[in-house]
């Protein structure tokens, strides 16, 4: 294959060296003339200051990123244009922002993306994964891992000073360029819940980031794992100890993985010295197998992003001192429609400049970037079974439950959709704003609330959303008697749980965007009208409602 390495620091030429021995035909780009005269000279390659230049002339069929991570969605996203496939040394960004589209668009051109998580190819960590697979200590209670080593030491020939890793705008800093702790801790225990994290800068080396971390992801499955990282120990040290209910697994890096049961004192240990290197060729094989066999890598840009969101899971509870949930939990939308409403039967395909009431509600949930997948839950009463056509005809998710007891609905949709967190949205309420959705989820998210709305007075009637978590959701659904709970939802998590809002616009207390009624509906035709641009696929915000209103009142 033609791989071109962009970026010749000491992750770059190590690649490059690996690449070669493969037999492959490498050509390197990189911005320093300096870096570029070392690999001529050393690796006896060719190399180019513009990496457009070498993928025009040299028919790259795969580029190998080994830039700081602040740029390594703008160099991928130019390569994926050149329809060629991409390896990310890792963190795959320092930001979640453009890594979605980038890998839907990878997925549509048939183009791999791995990123590089090496010690998920470590003898090491491959031992402790068959161990926890095989279950041999059963359930996972806890896990310590911890990584250290002096800065400086790091890349002995370069002013740390001047190394990405001390910088912040670069995507430096401990938590992100020491990630593979948080990688292979995700890969071995599932996935994390809730994320505490205490972070900060406390040598005198000078850096602008955090150089020491202590992090605490709390599982799913109940564990809880302590992660400690930092680049100031002057003595290199990797090792983590996971414990279960029937023994212990303990990993020393480079050394031994050992195992002690809890019914026999006798300990069990392997040898799983190997030279480092062969991490890096086994994840590269990995990688190049992946694409002539059209397979997906084991780290690919998927896994890439799961772990680069605890990174910043981390960097959050830092920031704000205090736990916060993992972005990683699935965000459910759910949508509730009926066709048999007492005051307007049949709204919800009523029509909207050309399109149905449900459409737009459904299009504008889609705006929101926080969620993860969008369900249109409706009774299995008959009248509902043209939703249901219509939810077929558009690709959409469809739950179909109680009609009476829509609590029983949520809670089984939910169920059925894997979801962690439910965001609750009405299928009468097509002027939701995508934006509100987000600021939503955001502040669940960002805090230990089990509920969280909009609902707050004054209350924005059609603009109004609501966040809970799964386990609220199920334990209202357990234990609500009351009609008008199961009927509404909410009511019971509201009265049980910890609960908080975020402001509305007063403008829109006296604004009424559902549709109840007639009148609602051409209500609500006169904003669509007004804003009516099917290109833009009806992008407008609440903001532009209001603007638009205060105009049209004014003249």
């Amino acid at each position: 294959m033609n791989i071109l390495v962009i970026g010749c620091g000491s992750i770059g030429r190590r690649h490059i060296k690996n690449l070669v021995s493969l037999g492959h035909q490498v050509f390197a780009a990189d911005l320093s003339e300096e870096n570029r005269k070392w690999v001529e000279e050393n690796l006896k390659i060719k190399t180019y200051s513009d990496m457009q230049e070498a993928i025009l002339l040299e028919s790259i069929e795969v580029g190998w990123i080994c830039t700081p991570p602040s740029s390594h969605i703008i160099i991928a996203k130019k390569l994926l244009e050149k329809k060629i496939h991409v390896f990310i040394e890792k963190p795959i960004s320092d930001r979640t922002e453009g890594i979605r589209e980038l890998v839907q668009y990878a997925d549509e051109q048939k183009l791999k993306m791995a990123v590089g998580y090496n010690l998920r190819f470590n003898k090491g960590i491959l031992k402790v994964k068959e161990l926890l697979d095989s279950g041999t200590i059963g359930k996972i209670i806890s896990a310590r891992a911890v990584f250290g080593q002096y800065l400086p030491d790091w890349r002995p020939w370069q002013n740390y000073k001047e190394s990405y890793t001390a910088k912040k705008s670069m995507g430096g800093g401990i938590i992100l360029d020491g990630s593979h702790e948080i990688d292979y801790i995700r890969w071995l225990l599932g996935e994390v819940q809730n994320i505490s994290c205490v972070a900060r800068k406390i040598s005198s080396l000078e850096v602008e980031t955090e150089d020491n971390a202590d992090i605490i992801y709390e599982f799913k499955g109940g564990a809880v794992a302590n992660i400690h990282l930092d680049f100031v120990r002057r003595n290199y040290k990797r090792e983590c100890e996971i414990v279960g209910e029937k023994g212990t697994i303990e990993f020393v890096f480079g050394e031994r993985v050992t195992l002690i049961k809890a019914e026999t004192p006798e300990k069990e240990s392997w040898d799983i010295k190997e030279d480092h290197n062969e991490t890096y060729l086994r994840e590269t094989r990995n990688f190049l197998e992946s694409i002539k066999t059209n397979r997906s890598p084991l780290v690919n840009a998927e896994e890439g992003l799961k772990s680069l969101r605890l990174a910043l899971d981390a960097q959050r509870s830092a920031a704000s001192g205090r736990t916060v949930r993992s972005k990683n939990l699935k965000t459910v939308i759910i949508v509730q429609a009926r066709m048999s409403s007492k005051r307007l039967a049949g709204k919800s395909l009523m029509d909207i400049c050309g399109k149905p009431v449900i459409w737009h509600v459904i299009n504008r949930a889609k705006m929101a970037k926080e969620a993860n997948e969008i369900v249109l839950a409706i009774s299995t009463d008959k009248t509902d079974d043209p939703l249901e056509k219509f939810a077929k005809e558009n690709g959409l998710n469809v739950f179909r439950g109680s009609l009476e007891n829509v609590l029983q609905r949520y809670q089984k949709a939910a169920q059925a959709h894997n979801a962690d967190i439910i965001v609750r949205i009405t299928g009468d309420c097509p002027l939701i704003d995508p934006e509100i959705i987000d600021q939503t989820i955001d502040k669940f998210v960002n805090g230990t609330y089990n509920y969280v709305s909009n609902g707050e007075i004054p209350l924005a009637d059609g603009f109004d959303v609501e966040v809970f978590s799964k386990e609220a959701l199920e334990m209202a659904n357990e234990n609500a008697q009351a009609p008008e709970d199961r009927e509404h939802v909410t009511p019971h998590i509201i009265r049980t749980q910890r609960t908080t809002h975020i402001a509305n616009d007063p403008f829109f207390a006296e604004i009424h965007g559902s549709i109840d009624e007639e009148k609602d509906l051409l209500f609500v035709r006169k904003v669509y009208e007004h804003f009516n641009n099917e290109s833009t696929g009806y992008r407008f915000t609440q903001k532009q409602i209001r603007e638009f209103l205060e105009h049209e009142k004014r003249g």
